[in-house]
């Protein structure tokens, strides 16, 4: 389970341990993700998934949302697709300076997907609005095939679900 430590029952520090999995910006999650969840998916299923990156996507919302985004930052040769619904692109665990890394970073072979709302998250570590317009004009600026879709909606699924098979159609087109 995404978050939980190994003798530690406390609520909280369940939550903070997703955190650092989710939120930092190391490779540590896509690592994981890649070296140990997909061959282990394989295993059980009993055939190799695609190995292009192009034909892989990777998705989540707030937390998950930049964590998506991340392990594709980091291991584009394993997920070339992103779907990030209310990314935490604010001030947890350095997320507010993706913007930048992706103006200033040759850009990846990645396709993006963000959505948010203007009624998204707005508290002390950042405006979660904000945070995804700033993703948005990264990755125009950076030259990324990427698509922002901003609604008047606040921090959970409602858009995004909305949206989420034209996404796909949009995806892997």
């Amino acid at each position: 389970m995404p978050g939980a430590r190994q003798g530690v029952a406390g609520e909280r520090d369940r939550r903070d341990q997703r955190s650092v999995e989710y939120d930092s910006m190391t490779d540590d999650y896509a690592r994981f993700l890649a070296e140990d969840v997909l061959p282990l998916a394989e295993e059980t299923v009993g055939r190799p998934f695609a190995a292009d990156p192009a034909r892989r996507a990777i998705c989540g919302i707030s937390s998950g949302g930049i964590c998506a985004f991340n392990a594709a930052w980091h291991r584009p040769e394993a997920f070339g697709r992103v779907i990030s619904h209310c990314g935490s692109f604010t001030a947890i665990r350095g997320g507010h300076n993706y913007p930048y890394l992706v103006r200033s970073t040759p850009r990846k072979p990645l396709r993006v997907f963000l959505q948010s709302g203007a009624a998204d998250a707005n508290i002390i570590l950042g405006s979660w609005p904000l945070a995804n317009q700033e993703m948005a004009a990264a990755l125009d600026f950076a030259g990324y095939d990427y698509r922002f879709e901003f609604g008047t909606g606040g921090h959970n699924l409602r858009h995004g679900g909305a949206l989420f098979a034209d996404t796909l159609r949009w995806l892997f087109a």
